[in-house]
């Protein structure tokens, strides 16, 4: 049963069909508890310090968006640049881990998280730029000012 990781908004497991994989409520072990119970095919195994969810990198929506975010700084067209930070984007379904904000894993990893979609975001409006789509750029500028705040880091 090969299933996807959601962690780019509320958490889901969703199978291959996009069907959501009930796991339960948002504790760690609610979600192992559960997992533990799914068809013997399920990529659940035990190991000496815990268990281990044994799925391709690629199943994980966080390593998408990374991997399509380094593909884009990689990229010279500012056209393959837009397509790529569009799909990476597209994978955002709300506030990363919205439901599990409350356990101490969580902030740190969507703070990170966070701040790489903020950095998503400005390289593709400056590639749209390049592209002389200066209209909708400021368009969006001013909606992220709005929904700001910008991190310091960015020397803002």
């Amino acid at each position: 049963m090969p299933v996807r990781i959601c962690l780019l908004g509320p958490v889901a497991v969703v199978d291959d069909d996009g069907r959501p994989v009930d796991v339960g409520g948002p504790r760690a072990r609610a979600l192992l508890a559960r997992l533990r119970r799914t068809p013997p095919e399920a990529p659940l195994r035990a190991q000496a310090h815990g268990y281990l969810l044994d799925v391709p990198a690629g199943a994980v929506d966080v390593h998408r968006f990374e991997t399509l975010v380094a593909r884009a700084r990689r990229e010279h067209g500012p056209e393959r640049v837009v397509a790529l930070l569009r799909e990476a984007e597209a994978l955002w379904r709300g506030p990363v881990l919205a439901d599990l904000r409350t356990l101490a894993f969580a902030g740190p990893l969507a703070t990170r998280w966070s701040d790489l979609r903020l950095t998503a975001a400005e390289l593709r409006l400056a590639a749209e730029l390049d592209l002389g789509q200066a209209g909708a750029v400021l368009v969006e500028l001013e909606e992220l000012v709005a929904d700001g705040p910008l991190t310091p880091a960015d020397g803002r």
